[in-house]
């Protein structure tokens, strides 16, 4: 048997002989006609027992290589599924994250109005400056709400008050700055009266009487209580000067609060990122006036993207890795129900 000789037909032409490994090597067509000494005639390649196993190996290799590219496929198509199932999961994990993280920077900021829509509160010092006449003021002409010129103006140089105001909008929050500049006198500090003269060398003398017009230092007090103490909506809140402005610091994990133009139009704001007052506003009363300046900044609670970033890219990391870590669990658990064996 190991010493058998093979020959095949090629067309019209005998070849061989040759061995039954190099009659393999061939690698002939299964239809070829095959003659060896013990059969006595032509065969096909694929009826004779002896290469019965090397064809039928053969015939299973496409099978084999198509079967592999079913199963690369389907892997490929349940790791994909897994990954952007977990990509989309991770998405939405980190979007109510982010809705949550802003709800709580909310309640930080609501803890700050206590309830109210708006909420104000000042600083104050002893005012220094010059008071003076204002006939003996060259070319100066300051008058008061009524048009009328004022009997005397103060020149504030240091010192007066601030007061802070929150207001809540519909989208942001608007601080307003009220600061106090000058003032001035309606009335003298006193009126004079003359005396009466009854004749025959017999006069009274003349006599002033106070206006109790009070103090420059009072009137500044007094027109600072009147836009914060007493203010008709009620926003005053002593002791809350120092939450209003440090306000803009207040943070969360992914927001932080930030003076920017507003992103929607409120008629209750003035809709631009900084404002501050063409004129001068005043506080009077009929003895005196106090004129003060307004100033105000627009903020909004922002999402710090680098953060949120941060925080999406974990938790894409984290699905991506479980999504991973389930394709080989699935892909160990089918490992032996895909029995692909080719004969010996």
């Amino acid at each position: 048997m190991a010493n058998k000789e093979y020959f095949y037909l090629a067309g019209a032409d005998k070849k061989g002989p040759y061995s039954k490994e190099e009659i393999i090597n061939l690698k002939l067509p299964n239809d070829t006609l095959i003659y060896f000494d013990e059969i006595n005639k032509w065969v096909p390649y694929e009826d004779l027992e002896d290469f019965k196993p090397i064809i039928e190996e053969k015939q299973a290799e496409p099978n084999i290589v198509k079967t592999k590219k079913k199963i690369n496929l389907t892997n490929y198509l349940v790791l994909l599924f897994l990954i952007l199932s977990a990509s989309g999961i991770a998405y939405y994990l980190t979007e109510e994250y982010k809705n949550k993280d802003f709800q709580k920077l909310e309640e930080k900021v609501n803890d700050i109005f206590n309830g109210k829509e708006e909420i104000c509160d000042y600083t104050k010092s002893g005012v220094k400056g010059e008071l003076t006449k204002t006939n003996d003021l060259f070319l100066f002409s300051k008058k008061d709400t009524e048009d009328k010129e004022l009997y005397e103006y103060y020149s504030c140089e240091s010192g007066g008050w601030t007061v802070y105001t929150l207001k809540k909008l519909n989208y942001g929050y608007d601080l307003i700055e009220s600061s106090s500049s000058n003032m001035g006198f309606k009335v003298p500090e006193s009126t004079y009266r003359a005396g009466t003269d009854y004749g025959y060398g017999i006069s009274t003398p003349g006599y002033s009487i106070p206006t109790y017009r009070g103090s420059v230092q009072n009137a500044y007090n007094e027109a600072m209580e009147y836009i914060s103490v007493e203010k008709e909506d009620k926003s005053y809140v002593a002791g809350s000067y120092n939450r209003i402005i440090t306000f803009d610091e207040l943070s969360s994990d992914l927001h932080y609060i930030d003076n920017i133009h507003p992103t929607k139009y409120t008629s209750a704001s003035v809709n631009s990122k900084y404002w501050e007052s063409l004129g001068e506003a005043s506080v009077f009363n009929k003895d005196w006036i106090v004129w003060y300046k307004t100033s105000g900044k627009h903020y909004e609670i922002v999402l710090d993207k680098d953060e949120y970033l941060k925080k999406l890219i974990i938790n894409l990391g984290i699905g991506i890795v479980t999504a991973i870590l389930a394709f080989l669990l699935w892909k160990y658990s089918l490992k032996n129900r895909i029995n692909i064996k080719p004969n010996a």
